[in-house]
């Protein structure tokens, strides 16, 4: 029983540690950056977050689960390719996933804005 208090103890640390950096974090952008700079920077974080949400597909949770199971099996082996799979998959859907808003942005954007916002602000 020890172990499992263990693990929630560090995934609820980690949790912790993790909101109160985010709420630091926000407080530093909302004190330092104008108003104007602080929505770009917000609005490529959210198409960040759902880029990244998308490039996964759930695959980090089957990678772990079956990594246990082939080793328990004792099938290094089929850990590599499913390791080897599941990068592939990540990369190759990120790549599409980031061409796919490179053609979008321009055409989203002209329709936002009336003067796109400068690529080095982003």
């Amino acid at each position: 029983m020890s172990r499992i208090v263990r693990n929630i103890s560090a995934v609820g640390a980690a949790f912790v540690s993790n909101t109160l950096l985010t709420f630091l974090q926000i407080k530093l952008l909302t004190r330092h950056l104008p108003q104007s700079e602080l929505g770009e920077y917000f609005a490529t974080a959210a198409i960040g977050a759902i880029v990244s949400v998308l490039a996964q597909v759930g695959l980090p949770a089957v990678v772990l689960r079956f990594t246990a199971k082939y080793d328990a099996l004792d099938q290094p082996g089929r850990i590599r390719r499913l390791l080897a799979l599941g990068w592939g998959l990540t990369l190759a859907l990120s790549a599409l996933l980031l061409l796919l808003e490179a053609w979008v942005a321009p055409r989203l954007l002209a329709r936002l804005y009336d003067e796109p916002p400068a690529a080095s602000n982003l």
